[in-house]
């Protein structure tokens, strides 16, 4: 049997943790006001979205 686990990118688990279990993760979309940002854990990227 094969056992698929899936989070989005809010979950709180470790990278490391995602990466040695092959977990899939789905972003999440990022809205204020016009500006959207597809959320994939890139913490330099969502700070930069977040700063400008």
């Amino acid at each position: 049997m094969r056992i698929g686990i899936v989070v989005d990118s809010a979950c709180d688990l470790p990278q490391e943790f995602i990466a040695e279990h092959n977990i899939v993760l789905l972003p999440i979309t990022v809205r204020i006001g016009e500006a959207v940002l597809a959320d994939h854990r890139d913490e330099q990227a969502t700070l930069s979205f977040l700063h400008a």
